[in-house]
């Protein structure tokens, strides 16, 4: 109970609402930011780990008479030949692959193909879907409308 002549602080419905307005415009305006600073930055992260892998493949050619392969697509074989684990935060995000060139077992080409939703929103923020390198140094995509200097220099 509050004394006489005290009036009690509180907030009011209407208060309530107004802020749960706000709180709501900005969360719509910062959310899809927000996603996408993630999709760019799974891209960077598998751009980078295509680079690794390309170094180990020429050290590992130095060694070998051939590149290293996958036997069967994606199935992760050339990366333990390498030598190489997938990064914690490509697992899931990323499906990597080291694929041969037909007829030419000293050229090759690594495939990062995004998986969930990363996939999602890689189309929704860049459509660049899968990023491609290879042994010649050629970064491209495939499987959407982006361009490969887009997808790649973001």
């Amino acid at each position: 109970m509050t004394a006489p002549g005290k009036k009690k602080q509180c907030f009011t419905l209407i208060e309530v609402l107004i802020a749960i307005a706000v709180i709501s415009i900005l969360v719509a305006v910062a959310y899809p930011s927000y996603v996408q600073y993630g999709v760019r930055a799974h891209r960077k992260a598998a751009q980078s780990f295509l680079l690794s892998i390309a170094n180990a493949q020429e050290r590992h050619l130095t060694h070998a008479p051939n590149y290293a392969f996958d036997t069967t697509a994606c199935d992760g074989t050339a990366l333990e030949v390498l030598k190489l684990s997938v990064p914690r935060e490509l697992s899931g995000v990323y499906s990597l692959c080291v694929l041969p060139v037909e007829g030419n077992t000293l050229a090759y080409t690594l495939e990062a193909r995004p998986l969930g939703a990363q996939k999602t929103n890689d189309v929704k923020y860049g459509n660049c879907a899968n990023l491609l390198y290879d042994h010649t140094g050629k970064k491209d995509v495939s499987g959407g409308t982006g361009t490969a200097a887009a997808c790649w220099d973001r």
